[in-house]
């Protein structure tokens, strides 16, 4: 019987996906793709119910035969895609061309002229035959890689290959990934694919892939492969991610991680992600948490209020009120304003003032103003934020 983590084809490296604001951070997409050039489409823009790209014998099992297959035929279903210039549409039937390759003419139809020129159109092309590629043969599969000199397409292929791969060897697949022989693609190109392929096996299989990244040797790559875990994990089991965070090395990556964590947690258990922010250790890591804490924390019921209110002053309680400020603005205006003036750090407090005064005197100017005439705040900036608002 398969284990789970043999069930990734689906979910192991879906695409490749190639964050600090003010003083506390809040958690923060792909590019747009290219359309193609406007032109007249054929008459027939649909493709056949089955195109005729396979092979007339049956699929060979040894791949890199260079089975023959209607390469006319082929060629031409291709140009009828690229000439429809709807992008989603073009690049749907792109997909459904690549799908009605036979197995045996994967590495033909990989290196045909037809292909489309377009780094975008191409890869809709591409990526389901390397991933269907990489499960059947995957040292044939990463030796075409090689061959790309366009970086981008490179990388995005060998993450296609080892979707495929794990599919049926999720752990080689890994192992592979941290090997020496993917040197070629970069350490940041690699760093990302290692943090992609892990987070998505951690989605399947969180126990095997914690497992696989305890072992890493190498400390970069551990800590690496580690947030990935961790990170997933914060997603679907925040106390789960939460029982690994302390193994993560003290790095700003580990910083943005516990903010997603808190923010996660914060909506459907603020009271222990309160406690766990609690514990980190003091400092800006634990600031910018607490900060996304409030900042997430549900405030409707007024415990988000109580537990901000209930801290000692100091910066902790500087970074609860910045989030929970950032978090009712828009609700009441007047509220977040006067939790504003109480933060203690006053180059925090005045640049978080800033933005509630302003607004509140854009919003219902007399009230503004008659907060302003009596605010603990300076007279030079009373008088400022006066003029500003009439």
């Amino acid at each position: 019987m398969r284990t789970p983590a043999l069930f990734l084809a689906a979910a192991v490296l879906a695409g490749l996906g190639f964050c600090l604001g003010r003083k506390y951070p809040a958690p923060a997409q792909p590019q747009s793709v290219e359309s193609a050039p406007a032109a007249t489409a054929p008459t027939a823009t649909e493709l056949p119910e089955r195109t005729i790209l396979r092979s007339e014998t049956p699929a060979n099992p040894e791949i890199g035969s260079h089975a023959r297959f209607a390469a006319e035929s082929f060629k031409r279903d291709i140009h009828a895609a690229l000439w429809l210039t709807d992008a989603g549409e073009r690049r749907r039937q792109l997909r459904d061309l690549a799908d009605h390759v036979a197995d045996a003419d994967l590495l033909v139809a990989l290196d045909d002229s037809a292909l489309p020129k377009n780094l975008d159109d191409r890869w809709q092309f591409q990526h389901s035959l390397l991933e269907r590629l990489g499960r059947l043969s995957p040292a044939a599969a990463l030796d075409w890689t090689r061959g790309l000199t366009n970086t981008e397409l490179r990388n995005r292929s060998v993450a296609a290959v080892l979707q495929g791969w794990a599919a049926t060897a999720p752990i080689e697949a890994a192992n592979y990934l941290i090997s020496g022989q993917t040197e070629q693609l970069g350490s940041n190109d690699r760093a990302k694919l290692v943090a992609e392929f892990v987070g998505r096996w951690s989605q399947i299989d969180s126990s095997a892939s914690t497992a696989w990244a305890r072992q890493i040797s190498d400390p970069q790559q551990r800590a690496i492969a580690f947030e990935a875990v961790v990170q997933s994990l914060a997603h679907a089991d925040p106390p789960a991610a939460a029982s690994l965070f302390h193994e993560l090395p003290a790095t700003k990556a580990s910083q943005s991680t516990a903010r997603e964590l808190v923010g996660r947690w914060a909506g459907t258990d603020p009271q222990a992600a309160a406690r766990w922010s609690l514990e980190l250790p003091a400092g800006e890591a634990r600031q910018n948490a607490i900060s996304t804490l409030t900042h997430s924390w549900p405030h409707q019921d007024g415990t988000s209020a109580a537990w901000v209110a209930a801290l000692p002053n100091g910066p902790d309680r500087d970074a609860a009120i910045y989030g929970f400020v950032n978090q009712i603005d828009g609700y009441n205006i007047a509220r977040a304003t006067e939790w504003a003036a109480t933060i203690t750090d006053l180059a925090i407090r005045d640049d978080t003032l800033r933005g509630t005064v302003q607004r509140w005197l854009r919003e219902d100017p007399p009230a503004a103003q008659k907060w302003l005439s009596t605010a603990p705040i300076s007279d030079e900036q009373r008088n400022l934020w006066l003029q500003s608002g009439r």
